[in-house]
């Protein structure tokens, strides 16, 4: 009887022994399977977080560029706005009508230095609003 529970007790330590070891082996496969999914994971973390990154500074730079072009459409709304008012402030000229007879040759009214009808006044401000909105051009290189 001695010897049949000494049997019981090494076939029990043996299936234990089996047991765990085979439980072991198990684990240790799921914990390598999982080391690589956790590898392949932080991976494409990091590459999402550079392409965050990326996407950050490139809303950065449209948001430079349309605040810049903003201000650029704002300075030329100032600009347009003072030339209106400056346009408002000059004094309109009516010409005169000129009537024809069949002695006289016709002559047109000499308002302005050079006979033309805009007044060096209005030439000079409508030069300006030109040169405003077109820097670039030549004949504006003094502004």
């Amino acid at each position: 009887m001695l010897d049949n529970i000494k049997l019981y007790i090494i076939a029990l330590l043996l299936i234990a022994t089996i047991g765990f070891g085979y439980t072991t082996y198990h684990l240790t496969g799921k914990l390598a399977v999982s080391e690589a999914s956790v590898s392949t994971w932080q991976e494409a973390a990091n590459k999402n977080a550079e392409s965050v990154r990326v996407a950050s500074e490139s809303c950065a730079v449209s948001l430079k560029t349309v605040h810049d072009a903003q201000t650029a459409i704002d300075a030329l709304s100032e600009s347009r706005t003072s030339d209106l008012e400056a346009l408002d402030a000059i004094s309109h000229i009516t010409l005169p009508e000129i009537r024809i007879d069949g002695t006289q040759k016709p002559t047109a009214p000499r308002e302005n230095a050079d006979n033309d009808r805009l007044s060096a006044d209005t030439m000079r401000l409508l030069d300006n609003a030109y040169c405003s909105g077109n820097k670039d051009d030549p004949h504006c290189t003094t502004r």
